[in-house]
């Protein structure tokens, strides 16, 4: 994305144990939103520019957010259920 392209969104899935994520460059700072309508947790690791990656579990029906100089947005579909399908919304806009 580039400073004067206007917020997209969209949406992923996954079962149990899978791993997702958008890719990021650091010199584009970003504002993303997920958002967890369920059925199953998901786990976000995000990291800034210079910093530690951080990680935060995001229930059913919660969101999770990140902005600024990301080097890493990646989340990870967490239920007991292996054959379960969860699907996430992802919206993004440049800062």
């Amino acid at each position: 994305m580039q400073s004067s392209t206007p917020p997209i969104s969209g949406t992923c899935s996954g079962k149990a144990g899978d791993t997702d994520a958008i890719s990021v460059d650091a010199a584009c700072p970003l504002s993303v939103t997920l958002t967890n309508p369920g059925p199953a947790l998901v786990r976000i690791t995000r990291q800034l520019n210079g910093q530690a990656a951080t990680t935060q579990d995001v229930p059913v029906g919660g969101n999770a957010s990140a902005s600024g100089p990301l080097t890493r947005f990646d989340w990870t579909y967490v239920d007991a259920d292996p054959a379960r399908i969860t699907t996430v919304t992802l919206s993004a806009t440049s800062q």
